[in-house]
């Protein structure tokens, strides 16, 4: 049903029967006694973007049962015979709220035109609003469980638990057995079911992520980002590597919650976000749309393995191979090696080290054409055991391990992909992929098992491989140097872009950039038995 009047309408015949004050007159009133600002936002907005000194903290939500005397809510502010002068971000909200007021009887109210944002453009004082104490952050309840400020996110195509690193319990504020049994307990692992029925995972690797957030440490940077990979059915948490996905909801993140300076971020465009990826001590930029001065969440972005569009995030990931430090993005020295993998023999492949390890063999080579879906290898152990072993003989010889039975903690890095040129094939939506729509297929495993798209990390050394001439990777989408690859994955498409530079013989890669999304899917409290957290 079509509602008989927008919002616009509302405003206008509530701006037509209140007092409006300008905003260099609402500056002259701080101080008078006589007068009370309301600040009608949301708490966020508050802890974010600060407040008029003095201001009553009134959510736009309660105000009325807050100044009814008869509510059980009444606040005696209200009750004072003061001049209320109420204000929101940009003066919409508060034009409804004043004219409320003024319909319940108080003669005495007005509204600040252009709200805080407008404040603030004059140069008037503002106050901080203090976020959430660390100490009462983790809270035991009598029922025998702690509860800990958590918010459940969407990024990209994986889904996580993000925290504030101040909010978690003392214990777990510090790398160590204590932040790891928590963050099993969370998502519910080990678990011998592989369900995760008692926790907040979802039994896969998209899905098995925890997030923790805190202020930067790192100069030039905003935000500091730690992130944990949740074995599902064995008792470790591996902090090896990043995860590309949820990096997308790093950055709103740290906006609402409270980490990024109030004063970048706009109030309608984009915030970029410096992010430090402190896994793998690397810059990660998010360029996050804004509205109103909060992170815009909607929008028409559509992303091939997310079944409904958001809005759109730019990640830049910057100098993301290891060539930086001593290391190198081929770590042997050589675009394609041969592996000596038990149980299949001789088998070439390219190893390297962009946005997160990773082993590219030919999909033809282990008897594959690159269009296969999650049950033709799931399904089938004799496949995740060969896929296992070409990750095994990839992480020795890249380095990452010293002995095979090491590989059994270290799950998350290094990845296994495998290459082939474009071919047709359905997706597993049902979308049909034309082959003169991608560059080439790839089908790469996480945490042991076929990832239903295609990891953010593994997108980076997708993008990165292809543009070095001579990688199986490059050479499965033509050959060629390119800036910009597209291909095929179990969920549809990706496009990712690299930017590679050759110098006295050495390959290195400047930045990857990729479009991904975010949302938040639910915010409050995580629960876990008090006694994994003593």
């Amino acid at each position: 049903m079509a509602v008989k009047k927008g919002i616009r309408q509302l405003v206008d015949e509530a701006n037509a029967r209140i007092t409006t004050i300008p905003v260099e007159e609402a500056r002259a009133l701080l101080g008078d006694p006589d007068v009370q600002f309301v600040d009608i936002r949301d708490v966020r907005e508050l802890e974010r973007e600060g407040l008029v000194p003095g201001a009553f903290h009134a959510p736009r939500g309660m105000l009325e049962f807050w100044a009814d005397p008869d509510s059980p809510y009444f606040k005696p502010v209200f009750g004072q015979d003061r001049r209320f002068v109420l204000y929101c971000q940009s003066g919409w909200r508060s034009a409804l709220a004043t004219a409320a007021l003024q319909d319940m009887g108080l003669a005495r109210v007005a509204h600040v035109a252009g709200g805080f944002h407008a404040w603030k453009a004059a140069g008037g004082e503002v106050a901080r609003k203090e976020t959430r104490a660390p100490a009462a952050a983790a809270t035991r309840l009598a029922g025998g469980q702690v509860r800990i400020p958590a918010t459940y996110m969407r990024g990209g195509t994986s889904k996580g638990v993000f925290f504030r690193l101040e909010d978690l319990p003392e214990a777990a504020r510090v790398p160590g057995p204590a932040r790891d049994a928590l963050l099993m307990r969370v998502i519910g692992s080990p678990d011998p079911y592989g369900k995760h029925t008692d926790g907040m995972g979802g039994a896969t690797s998209s899905t098995s992520k925890c997030v923790i957030l805190s202020k930067a440490t790192v100069p030039g940077h905003d935000v500091d980002y730690l992130y944990g990979q949740v074995s599902i059915d064995s008792a470790f948490v591996d902090w090896s590597g990043n995860c590309g996905n949820l990096s997308a909801a790093v950055g709103p993140f740290a906006i609402a919650n409270g980490l990024i300076d109030p004063a970048r971020v706009p109030k309608d465009g984009t915030c970029t976000v410096r992010i430090w990826q402190a896994n793998i001590g690397k810059t990660i930029v998010a360029r996050v749309p804004v509205v109103d001065g909060q992170v815009r969440e909607t929008g028409d972005f559509e992303l091939d393995g997310v079944t409904f569009p958001a809005a759109e995030i730019v990640l830049e990931f910057v100098d993301p191979s290891d060539d930086g430090d001593g290391g190198a993005m081929f770590p042997t020295g050589n675009l394609v090696d041969t592996l000596d993998v038990p149980g299949i023999g001789p088998l070439q492949a390219t190893l390297i080290s962009a946005g997160i390890p990773t082993v590219f063999v030919n999909a033809a080579d282990i008897g594959y054409d690159g269009t296969e879906l999650q049950p033709a290898i799931n399904d089938d152990r004799a496949a995740l055991g060969m896929l296992e072993a070409i990750r095994v003989a990839g992480a020795l010889r890249m380095g990452l391990i010293r002995t095979p039975e090491e590989a059994q903690t270290r799950q998350h890095t290094p990845k296994v992909a495998f290459v082939a040129p474009p071919k047709d094939y359905v997706a597993s939506s049902g979308k049909a992929i034309a082959a003169a729509d991608i560059d080439l297929n790839v089908r790469a495993l996480s945490m042991g098992k076929l990832h239903h798209a295609m990891m953010g990390t593994a997108s980076v050394a997708i993008a990165t491989a292809a543009a070095v001439p001579g990688t199986l990777v490059n050479l499965a989408a033509g050959g060629g140097r390119r800036d910009v690859v597209r291909f095929g994955h179990p969920s549809g498409t990706l496009q990712v872009g690299a930017s590679v530079e050759q110098v006295d013989g050495h390959w290195s890669v400047t930045k990857a950039v990729m479009s991904r999304s975010a949302r938040v899917l639910m915010e409050g409290w995580v629960r876990v038995p008090a006694d994994v957290v003593a």
